[in-house]
């Protein structure tokens, strides 16, 4: 992937997945209007979409933030709550399985905040060579991996500790893998967390 700005216009979707990462955040009613839950997607054209709920499905003033991995405010926007919202991020680093780059988001709205994560991303598919392929941000990319059945000697399915976990990682890319699945995947959620 090229260095520099690399907003573009991105693909159309003929799938109706999101095409980030997607995490649903729930956090418990804590005053008269509360944040209920918050979607949020980026592409590779660098556009963030965004819908905050609330406890009471009416409108409130709302913040959102992208959070570089250094700390630093990549983008943010305000808005009314239970509208979609979109604002545009400039230059961040698309995620690619050599580059998988998360930025930390935050909605906050009055004393509630809550927090999730996203990537800068598009998924689609596209015709590569008389075929038809699935395209990360436009371009086809081998999925090439492993099924891992996450078993340690002394815990089983459970790993020791975090350090394990990244080690197993690694070692798959110094193997040339670009992808994993996870056969037991809920124990790890307790390490990542």
């Amino acid at each position: 992937m090229a260095s520099g700005k690399v907003c573009g216009s991105s693909l159309l979707l003929p799938i109706t997945s999101p095409s980030s990462n997607y995490q649903r955040v729930q956090t418990a009613q804590v005053g008269v209007v509360s944040l209920e839950d918050s979607h949020t997607f980026a592409d590779q054209a660098c556009t963030v979409s965004a819908t905050v709920h609330t406890s009471n499905n009416g409108t409130a003033d709302v913040e959102i933030k992208i959070i570089n991995p250094d700390g630093s405010e990549l983008a943010s926007h305000s808005g009314s709550s239970n509208t979609a919202l979109t604002f545009q991020a400039e230059s961040p680093q698309l995620w690619s399985p050599d580059s998988p780059t998360l930025y930390n988001v935050t909605v906050t709205l009055g004393d509630d905040v809550i927090s999730s994560y996203t990537a800068f991303r598009t998924v689609s598919r596209g015709e590569v060579n008389g075929i038809q392929r699935p395209l990360l941000n436009g371009e086809f990319v081998f999925q090439f991996g492993t099924l891992d059945q996450g078993y340690w000697p002394d815990g089983l399915y459970t790993p020791p500790n975090r350090e394990a976990m990244e080690y197993d990682l690694k070692m798959l890319k110094d193997l040339g893998f670009n992808m994993l699945r996870k056969h037991v995947s809920d124990v790890w959620k307790d390490h990542l967390t």
